[in-house]
């Protein structure tokens, strides 16, 4: 049993290290970053997934969903609505990129929508109350944390999706070394030192 011993602490320590990595706040309201870019549609566009690119940068934003069809109007700021009905599910990603926030409006909404920012560190959910007119949201991740793609879930839908934008856009292809977010953070490495710590601790006393 005590031979486990260093094994468990170090175990526990990278665990807690990765979990520190997550850093994800959602905010109710439009909060823009100094580098948002805004989503436009250049033609109108219908189907399972719709394309988008930013106004700057000409990045290229993919629109998706399972449950249902996506339709555009064409040219202007992104604003996004179901095949027929309401928009039920709808998944936001910039392919072969990351992004440290996202601002979105469900308009006219009702009941709740779970919206789930995959990144990282792991998925960060959060549920939203929505309501007639606008339900801005801004998700903002931190700390060396990035996200690859955002989920909205509605049960009963909204009826449309407008004035997306993002910001911290980087290419997940950046070549051999390090990568956005692979710094480790205080909190990561004080864990790692308490393992190591508890190790050498584990092994001197067994000497003696």
């Amino acid at each position: 049993m005590k031979r486990l011993f260093p094994a468990v602490l170090v175990t526990a320590c990278l665990i807690g290290a990765g979990a520190a990595n997550a850093a994800v706040t959602f905010t109710l309201g439009n909060n823009p970053q100094s580098d948002e870019v805004n989503v436009l549609f250049g033609t109108a566009q219908s189907g399972t997934s719709i394309n988008g690119t930013t106004n700057q940068g000409n990045y290229g934003v993919l629109f998706s969903t399972n449950t249902g069809t996506l339709a555009n109007q064409g040219n202007g700021q992104a604003s996004l609505h179901a095949g027929t009905g309401n928009v039920m599910n709808v998944t936001i990603s910039v392919p072969g990129y990351t992004f440290t926030d996202m601002i979105f409006n469900p308009l006219n909404g009702s009941g709740t929508a779970t919206i789930t920012a995959n990144t990282n560190g792991g998925a960060s959910t959060y549920t939203e109350s929505l309501g007639n007119g606008q339900n801005f949201l801004t998700i903002l991740a931190s700390a060396g944390t990035t996200i690859s793609s955002v989920m909205i879930q509605a049960s009963a839908g909204f009826s449309s999706l407008d004035q997306v934008r993002l910001s911290g856009i980087a290419s997940t292809s950046s070549g051999p070394g390090p990568t956005p977010g692979s710094v480790p953070e205080p909190a990561t490495l004080m864990l790692l030192g308490m393992g190591l710590l508890g190790v050498g601790v584990y092994r001197r006393s067994r000497k003696t």
